[in-house]
Parts: C-alpha cells; sequence; structure tokens
C-alpha cells in the first residue's frame, strides 16, 4: 500500500483563497492494512463465531511535509469529500506526493478530483437513470462506512460492521441493481423475515423500538444504535409490531452518484 501525502489543498473562492484544513470533511475513508476477512477468535452467544476485526481504516491525518505545508497522509485507496456546496468555490488546487516509506523506484501517487453535481433528496432520477451513472465501487464503500449514511452501524459486509440488521456480504448475488435501489429508497416496503420492528410502550409511557431479541421475559429489544434494551413484562403496557423498518431514508442523505456508487459497492462485494 502507497503511504501519500496530499498537499496544499486549497479553494479559491469569490472572497479569496482557503484552505482545506479550514473545513471539516463530511466523509473520510483510507484503506489499511490488514485488509483481509478477520480471523475467528472464540464463541459469542448463541454458539457463533466471533471474529476478531482488525481496523477496517486508517483515519486520513493532518501532517506537515518537509517544506512546512500542511498536508493529509492516506495509505491505499482513499476517498475525502467536503462539502463546498456554500463555498461559491471555482477551483481547486491540490498536490500529491508519495510518502516517506513507499521505497519502490518509479512509485506514484495517482488521484483524481470530481464535483459532485448529481441531485439530491426527492430530485433523485428513477431506477433507470440511476443504473446509467458512472459509479464507484471505493466511493460507495467510503459511503457505506460513513457516519453521514451509518450504513456500516448496522449491517455487515465482508465481516466488518454491525450486527443489528441483516448481513450484506453476499446481496449482489441475491438481488438486481434495481431491486437494491428499491431496497434503499423504499426502506418500508419490505421488511426481512426476522429484522421486523417491534415498539414496547411501557408502563411510565415509554416507547422503545427495536429488533425484538427474546419474546421471553423480559422481552428484549435491540435499537438502531445497538443498545440491548431488556423490559420486565409487568412493566409493558403494550407490545405492536412496527410497520417501519429502522433504516433511515436514505434518499435524503445520498446524491445520485454516491447512491449508485453504494449500490456497485454491494454488488462487488460479495464476489
Amino acid at each position: 500500500l502507497v503511504d501519500a501525502i496530499w498537499v496544499a489543498r486549497t479553494l479559491t473562492t469569490n472572497g479569496g483563497e482557503l484552505s482545506l484544513r479550514e473545513v471539516p470533511w463530511i466523509m473520510a475513508f483510507s484503506d489499511a492494512p490488514p485488509t483481509g476477512p478477520p480471523a475467528p477468535s472464540g464463541k459469542q452467544a448463541g454458539g457463533k463465531t466471533k471474529m476478531d476485526r482488525p481496523p477496517l481504516t486508517n483515519s486520513p491525518g493532518f501532517v506537515t511535509n518537509s517544506a512546512g505545508q500542511a498536508a493529509i497522509r492516506v495509505r491505499g485507496r482513499a476517498v475525502i469529500a467536503y462539502d463546498i456546496s456554500t463555498l461559491n468555490a471555482t477551483r481547486l488546487s491540490v498536490q500529491g506526493q508519495v510518502g516517506s516509506d513507499a521505497g519502490k523506484p518509479g512509485e506514484a501517487v495517482r488521484f483524481s478530483i470530481y464535483v459532485d453535481g448529481t441531485p439530491a433528496g426527492s430530485a433523485i432520477p428513477p431506477v433507470t437513470e440511476l443504473a446509467q451513472i458512472d459509479a464507484s465501487a471505493t466511493l460507495g464503500r467510503a459511503v457505506f462506512h460513513s457516519g453521514r449514511v451509518g450504513c456500516g452501524k448496522c449491517h455487515l459486509v465482508g465481516g466488518y460492521g454491525g450486527e443489528i440488521g441483516p448481513d450484506l456480504t453476499h446481496i449482489g448475488r441475491k438481488h438486481s441493481a434495481a431491486a437494491l435501489y428499491e431496497d434503499i429508497l423504499m426502506p418500508h416496503a419490505a421488511l426481512a423475515t426476522g429484522f421486523e420492528t417491534m415498539n414496547v410502550l411501557t408502563a411510565d409511557g415509554k416507547v422503545i423500538s427495536g429488533l425484538q431479541v427474546s419474546a421471553g421475559n423480559p422481552v428484549v429489544l435491540k435499537d438502531a444504535t445497538g443498545v440491548i434494551h431488556s423490559i420486565d413484562r409487568e412493566e409493558i403496557e403494550e407490545i405492536m409490531a412496527g410497520r417501519t423498518s429502522l433504516m433511515p431514508e436514505l434518499r435524503n442523505l445520498l446524491t445520485a452518484n454516491e447512491l449508485a456508487s453504494l449500490i456497485a459497492f454491494l454488488q462487488s462485494a460479495g464476489q
């Protein structure tokens, strides 16, 4: 994996030049060794093998190069995204350099700059048009594991992520791209068996929602953040089956290009 630094990231705006160090990124993703599947280590509840998961990413870090310039250090493939929609930017300047531990003659740093001007929210085009977008599985991987979108908080892909919703490692083999688009844009239309939401109304008027882990006493739910709730049946006023998924409406969080790239990642993940 190449150790690289991105130097002097400067935006030219109507108000002058602005260093991107002053603009917080909305998403950052950088490969980190080891990138292979995690190794089994012991058992967890239910007799399933628990995996020791090495870090999925190395967070890009701020460094200073030999010339005293502010830079970002990354390893391997990386995606860093900024929201500059309100900055009236006209130009971006950035320089890529091989880091100190690359060590291979002729090693080069390759990077591209993409300005995502595709629509978002209610303006996202129909599935037939989304399928025509030139998507990036690398960007999709970054979107999946980003805190902004949060797919990786609930779903596993390749052994990485959360264990609240279904494992999506092989979802691309089971569903077409069109079906995946529908699942993401309309998460409440069809719920996977065993992942229906339950709502518990307690005697003190509190409502707890989540996936039902146990229907005994206590009733056990796991909410969208992974927190386990154990509620004694004597404290329960009513239990109601939910009609919606814990999954958020991603239509309002993604641009068309990010959505297409997310699908590209899911389709490539199990191959």
